[in-house]
């Protein structure tokens, strides 16, 4: 059985995810192959630990809008498509960090509003964190197509954002007639 790099797995979830967009070339990187001659690069490729840091905060982000919607349970309806984008995004990064990199739940607990608007507010401004991020890694990413990938979820990220505020400032426009 072969095994397979880091590099191809992050290719590849780039390239199917991603089937519709034309761009770069995913041959030629540069990558010195490894002495003993496996396909497998004598250094780390460098968009797998861009892979890594956007794990760690696509988990963190999973964490609060699951924290959020437990103790709002009235957010179930809202907040489900977007834990399930961000169960989607936490599955494609993780098949391309090494094993023993992946981030550990954090012994930190994501402080969830009692409000319900200011819970809303708070993942709002966990949505553009996590964009911001999702957006540096993109511009940092050396393959065309996980480059594409990211702001791919960097504009996932920005439409949460949106519909949470829009929720918001629709519930307070509700509440005040």
């Amino acid at each position: 059985m072969s095994r397979v790099s880091r590099r191809v797995v992050v290719r590849g979830l780039a390239v199917a995810v991603t089937p519709g967009l034309a761009g770069c070339t995913l041959e030629g990187d540069g990558a010195a192959p490894a002495q003993d001659g496996s396909s497998d690069p004598v250094s780390p490729d460098p968009d797998v630990a861009l892979a890594i840091t956007v794990l760690s905060e696509e988990t963190a982000a999973l964490a609060a809008l699951q924290a959020t919607r437990s103790l709002h349970r009235e957010l179930g309806r809202e907040l489900s498509p977007m834990i399930a984008s961000h169960r989607a995004h936490v599955s494609l990064l993780s098949r391309a960090a090494p094993e023993g990199s992946l981030p550990r739940a954090s012994s930190r607990r994501f402080a969830v509003p009692d409000n319900e608007r200011a819970a809303r507010l708070t993942l709002v401004v966990v949505e553009q964190d996590l964009g911001s991020v999702q957006k540096r890694a993109a511009a940092a990413a050396k393959s065309g197509a996980f480059a594409r990938l990211l702001a791919s979820m960097t504009a996932s990220s920005a439409q949460h954002a949106a519909l949470l505020t829009a929720e918001a400032g629709d519930r307070d426009a509700g509440g005040a007639a």
